[in-house]
This record gives structure tokens, sequence and C-alpha cells, in this order.
């Protein structure tokens, strides 16, 4: 029976340049460097450590001083978890890399089952889509959902506290149906701009992690909401006419512009 070798750890990732400039426009050039020196690190070790003194040893022995003027403005850009720190939008990079890259060993051996047919093994496939199974299942983990809702998810939508056991096992059973991280992404920052997720309602109702979690129908029917172009409104035009005096007002009138005429 073949065994699939775990996919090696990609050595790179996109830096998309504009988003980049815009999220730092702000900072200093020693902001900016020790934000992508700190990204670099989460890339090769999954994770960057939360505690100072060894930040400031990732970011070359900076003194105490100089972290202050600069985490003061990053820590907003990663997410603590279980005393690491993580970059929610790097995350996401690396997942979309993962899939990609499983999609390209999948046509890899498409490919060479369709030139060498005989030596397709059938019970070495099933064990294959099996493990494939497995890995949609477990290639995002629930805390990366409640690490997106956080982040993009903005008041009066309350934050998620806690990832309950209740929440844990809900999250696994929609991760089965939905594993693409980029549809969590899309359907959250689709809900953050709809008026009615945020109180402005007659009931005042507020959307919140659960009811999202709750159902296979709930996740399907914003996320479908979230694919369909809204209809733009028609601009309605006015056409503004001049007003023409007339009986006693237009008299009045007449005689003004004869009295002018007089006096020129």
């Amino acid at each position: 029976m073949s065994q699939k070798k775990p996919l090696r750890r990609s050595p790179s990732f996109q830096l998309y340049c504009s988003s980049f400039l815009a999220s730092c426009i702000t900072m200093t050039n020693q902001q900016v460097g020790a934000y992508i020196r700190l990204l670099c690190w989460q890339w090769d070790h999954d994770a960057v450590p939360s505690q100072e003194e060894s930040l400031r040893k990732i970011l070359g022995g900076i003194t105490k001083r100089e972290f202050r003027a600069i985490w003061d403005v990053l820590r907003n850009k990663f997410v603590e978890e279980n005393g690491l720190l993580r970059n929610p939008r790097l995350e996401v990079e690396r997942q979309n890399q993962l899939e990609y890259r499983q999609k390209q060993r999948e046509r890899g051996a498409a490919g060479a089952r369709a030139r060498w047919p005989r030596h397709s093994d059938p019970i070495a496939l099933e064990s294959s889509t099996s493990t494939k199974s497995k890995q949609t299942i477990l290639t995002v983990q629930p805390q990366a959902i409640v690490d997106l809702w956080n982040n993009t998810m903005t008041l009066p939508i309350p934050q998620v506290r806690k990832l309950t056991e209740k929440r844990t096992v809900k999250l696994r059973a929609r991760l089965r149906e939905f594993p693409d991280l980029k549809t969590w992404q899309q359907v959250f920052a689709y809900l953050n701009t709809q008026d009615w997720c945020r109180g402005m309602s007659k009931r005042g109702w507020t959307a919140n992690f659960d009811w999202i979690i709750e159902s296979e129908n709930t996740m399907q029917k914003w996320y479908e909401k979230s694919e369909t172009p809204q209809p733009t409104q028609a601009v309605s035009t006015i056409t503004v006419r001049p007003v023409r005096p007339n009986g006693r007002l237009a008299k009045i009138q007449a005689s003004n512009l004869a009295l002018v005429g007089d006096n020129q």
C-alpha cells in the first residue's frame, strides 16, 4: 500500500504589496522592518513567542525602550493563543498555499494514473481518498475560525472570549461542510457590513458567533448571500423648471423693470 509523504514546509509566502503598504503607511522604517522580521519568524516557526525578552532577541537584541516604541504599534497585528502570537492574515496565506499544493499533488497523481493505469492500486486509492477527507477536516482548526471572527467583526457585534467544548463540536461539524478558510472570511466580512446584524433593526438583534455556527443551513444561506451581487439603486433626476411669474406678481415685476430702465 502506497503512503503519501507529508507536504514540506513552504520556504516563502506571497507579499501583496498594495495591501502591505496600506497596512504600514503610518509606520516608521524601524517598525516596518520589525514587522517583516516577525512575519518571517512566524512563517518558519508557526508562531511568535509572546514573551518580551524573546521578542527583543528576534528583533536583533533591541533595548526595552526601542521595543516599546515598536510593539505599541505592532501588537494589534498579532493574536495571542496559548502563549504564542500569530498574524491571522499570514495564516490565511499558509492555508491557501497548502490547498494549492494539495491540488497540484492530486493532479500529478491523476496524470500518473492516466499514463500508467496498470500500476493503479484500488486499495491505495481508497486509502488516499480517506486520508484526504481527514486532512480536509484538520487543515483548519476551530481556533483559527474564532481568531478570524475576532479580527473581522467590529462592535457592537460581540467577540468570542472562550472556545468552549460545545462550540468546538459545532465548529468541527461546520468545518467538514465548509473546509475553506476563505469561505469563512467572506461570510464574516459580509455580515460585518449588514445593519441588521449590528442591532439596527426593529428587533435590535445583534449577530453572534454561536448563531453563525449553529447549523449548516445558516452558514450556507449567508455564504450564498455574500456571493450574490448587490443591486445598485438608480439615481433619480429631477428636472427643475424656471418659474415664470403671472397675475399680480407679473405686473409688479414689469413695473420694476420699467423703473430701472427709466433711471438708466
